[in-house]
């Protein structure tokens, strides 16, 4: 896999027997709840402690719980793990499946006496030596986040003019990384590999559901600012002015999926001095008013590879006979909006800021057929139409 350390381009040694158990491996019939893509979880109060000494916070601790989407998520607080040390504490901790099983989940009891004894994304993770190349990691610098949600919430947010969760302190953002956002980070891997490359070759690879602009998975009404535009009525609307505290939030992951978590909160808030200022991940940084995001994982399957000459310098994309399917990693922004307190944003800028947007095929509301899904986008695109008209 080539990486963007120094000058060097490394290749791993490519394994092309593996793509067609891929291949079985996805057709399989699955349990569709288990680990079903995500949502951010509505977290609970008991926190696990972690200690400010750095060594110390290297022990992991997973908790498995549902979710406010009541979806299986497994998470490890005060850390962003890469996918080599998820791998490793996983497959270390023996009591992950007896956590998930212990969740009151109607599905869970059909195949608690089944072989399984681990979580389903090790299935995924344990390929990572014999991964296909694929351009990793990559630098994305976003300066828009996205709020995605159903009819009725919406409906809530440009009435009370406020985004408010309604049975949690966050509210959830995740990053909208645009196309020339994806065209920048494709030049600034080809300069930080030092090789030649002509044309954008980065599109082929960003797959994933994070950069899927025009589908969501989380509902049909989406809402995108600045990211500047969100930190400026957070200070001043919860922070007394002062500037919010970015901190290390958790690692989530579900089947494939892996969500490194970034807390905005106020500094009069003392709730979250354990966990680390954002300066210590290795996977998100706030400069400038961007998320910079070190993606691991861009992919939702792998159908092209990385052929790189390394005489020549130059790097080549070639299709792959059967697509690989691996696991894929993103950033989302935890607003801190304990009690009361709301994001308060006029309904003359709210709907500036909204779309509507397709159901992906895999989405939370569980809506599996395709002329349903294609109602609800037309029912979401004619009422953003009629909001639109306000303007």
């Amino acid at each position: 896999m080539a990486t963007a350390s120094g000058s060097e381009v490394e290749i791993k040694t490519e394994h092309e027997s593996s793509d067609e158990e891929d291949a079985r491996i996805h057709n399989k019939v699955e349990i569709k709840e288990e680990y079903n893509t995500n949502k951010f979880a509505e977290t609970s109060d008991d926190k696990k402690h972690i200690k400010k000494d750095p060594g110390i916070r290297k022990m992991v601790e997973f908790k498995a719980e549902l979710n406010s989407r009541y979806m299986t998520e497994v998470s490890m607080e005060g850390q962003h793990l890469s996918l080599e040390d998820l791998r490793k504490y996983i497959e270390k901790d023996p009591t992950i499946w007896k956590k998930i099983c212990d969740l009151p989940r109607r599905d869970i009891d059909g195949f608690k006496s089944k072989t399984r004894n681990k979580p389903r994304i090790l299935d995924y993770l344990d390929k990572i030596t014999s991964m296909p190349p694929y351009p990793t990691p990559v630098e994305f610098r976003v300066s828009s986040i996205a709020h995605v949600t159903t009819k009725e919430p919406c409906i809530t947010i440009l009435t009370s003019e406020q985004v408010k969760p309604p049975e949690s302190e966050f509210s959830w953002w995740t990053l909208a990384t645009s196309e020339e956002e994806i065209k920048s980070a494709d030049k600034l891997y080809i300069q930080n590999q030092k090789i030649q490359r002509k044309r954008p070759f980065l599109n082929k690879f960003t797959t994933s559901p994070a950069f899927q602009r025009d589908t969501s998975r989380y509902g049909n009404y989406r809402f995108t600012f600045p990211l500047t535009e969100l930190m400026e009525l957070y200070k001043e609307q919860n922070c007394g002015g002062e500037e919010p505290v970015l901190r290390v939030f958790k690692t989530m992951f579900y089947k494939q999926e892996i969500v490194y978590a970034v807390l905005v909160h106020s500094p009069q808030s003392k709730k979250f001095e354990d966990h680390p200022l954002l300066e210590e991940s290795k996977f998100a940084h706030y400069e400038d008013g961007q998320i910079i995001w070190h993606a691991q994982a861009i992919s939702g399957d792998h159908s092209f590879k990385l052929v790189v000459d390394d005489y020549k310098s130059q790097i080549n994309v070639k299709c792959q006979r059967w697509p690989t399917y691996y696991v894929w990693d993103h950033i989302c922004l935890a607003f801190h909006l304990p009690g009361q307190k709301a994001l308060k944003v006029p309904r003359k800028r709210l709907i500036e800021a909204l779309d509507a947007c397709e159901l992906h095929e895999q989405n939370l509301l569980k809506c599996e057929d395709e002329t349903e899904r294609g109602r609800l986008f037309l029912e979401a695109k004619k009422a953003v139409e009629g909001w639109k008209k306000e303007l």
